[in-house]
């Protein structure tokens, strides 16, 4: 059985060898971080969290995914990069996961698909 720990980085450990975890997971760099305050919007964000969710659900769909399969997105805003990350875990027992990316200024999207 394996064993689930949280990782203060917002990344699930899974109880592995630490030598496997660095050859095969993200580095740190790349995992996506907890939004500290969902209900505020970003200071020098152009788009809301209401149009960043609806364009990103807008590109799921037409993607093919079933949003009633997913719980709703977990918001990450970057003010760096101007681009806003959302976060989609399936409702099931075994998960599929997909991230997609909305660019603040351009409203530019990308699916980043989780392996299947």
């Amino acid at each position: 059985m394996l064993e689930v720990r949280d990782q203060s980085e917002g990344w699930p450990g899974i109880g592995i060898d630490d030598s496997l975890q660095i050859l095969t997971w993200p580095p740190p760099s790349l995992r996506m971080r907890p939004a500290r305050n969902v209900a505020a919007p970003p200071a020098n964000a152009r788009l809301t969290k209401e149009q960043v969710v609806d364009l990103a659900d807008a590109v799921a769909r037409a993607r093919g995914y079933d949003l009633t399969e997913y719980q709703r997105p977990k918001l990450q805003y970057d003010p760096a990069d101007q681009i806003w990350l959302l976060s989609y875990d399936q409702n099931r027992a075994v998960r599929k996961h997909f991230i997609v990316a909305v660019g603040d200024r351009s409203k530019r999207t990308t699916i980043l698909e989780g392996k299947k």
